[in-house]
């Protein structure tokens, strides 16, 4: 028999097709999403439509471009009592930025990959898994700007950080994102403190800003190999007479308003930095919204 005739008789059945994912559908679902978010909080009115929700007296959008949708359907490996089922993949990338008012606040690179047998399945996990990275990183400093009393969005994710109050302006924090090998999950929930001492820090590159909206987002890199960098941190535990003391090294960038602006160490003494293990290195990304002026 004729070797590609074996090929068109595979029983294996066609992949199924994957619609593209668009952005006008993660705006939509962007909107959605928000509004959850403020179902239990008291007090406050949230409308979505399309890709806007009302909150209050406020206008919040949430606009997306879709800069690519990957479908890997999935595949057998092996033969007999020793197949395996190698399940389908999803890939998703996309550009949220946010506005209130008109105002644009943010604009994130996002990328987000899931799995399943059924490549539709995945399709909808990689939208969801997508919006609830960004809705937790960034959006619910935004929603609870828009709010403009309280902070009902940060609280709803187990996270109590008010408003932060400084002269001539108030800030609303996300939920922190921290990443590293050996690290904790759990350990954003416990870095509420370290996130108002952060939020307080904030004020010097705020100063000289228009009144309104801006945001300000903190990437900073801690431990690792090298050196302790421009800023290294010094352990905040006594050492024992005679011991060395190493310092953690301390890089990352500072940007308000989408730009880069000032330099990380302004933060590195007045910011509760959770310091890594040693060897070990921490990512920290940390995103407010800040209304300066009334």
């Amino acid at each position: 028999m004729i070797p590609w005739l074996l090929i068109a008789c595979s029983s294996e059945p066609p992949a199924p097709e994957v619609p593209p994912i668009t952005g006008e559908e993660v705006s939509a679902a962007a909107a959605v999403l928000l509004c959850q978010a403020l179902a239990g909080a008291e007090g406050v009115t949230c409308a979505a439509d399309g890709a806007a929700v009302t909150v209050g007296e406020r206008t919040l959008s949430v606009p997306v471009e879709v800069t690519g949708t990957v479908a890997v359907a999935g595949r057998e490996i092996g033969m007999g009592a020793r197949t395996q089922q190698i399940p389908g993949e999803v890939q998703l990338t996309a550009n949220v930025a946010m506005k209130i008012d008109g105002a644009a606040l943010a604009h994130q690179e996002m990328a987000h990959v899931e799995t399943d047998a059924d490549l539709l399945v995945a399709r909808g996990k990689v939208l969801d898994g997508l919006l609830q990275r960004w809705m937790v990183g960034y959006g619910i400093a935004g929603l609870d700007a828009a709010v403009g009393q309280g902070a009902p969005a940060l609280a709803g994710v187990g996270m109590n950080v008010p408003p932060t109050a400084l002269e001539g302006a108030t800030v609303w924090s996300a939920y922190p994102m921290l990443s590293g090998v050996g690290l904790d999950p759990s350990a954003g929930g416990r870095m509420g403190g370290a996130v108002g001492s952060m939020a307080g820090a904030v004020g010097p590159l705020l100063d000289g800003l228009a009144p309104g909206l801006h945001s300000v987002h903190v990437v900073a890199e801690l431990g690792g190999a090298g050196g302790p960098g421009p800023c290294g941190l010094l352990p905040p535990i006594a050492p024992v007479p005679g011991a060395e003391v190493s310092m953690v090294r301390l890089e990352g960038t500072v940007m308000v308003d989408g730009q880069a602006t000032g330099d990380i160490c302004m933060l590195s003494e007045p910011v509760t930095w959770p310091l890594p293990r040693t060897g070990n290195q921490v990512r920290w990304e940390q995103f407010f919204v800040a209304r300066v002026g009334g």
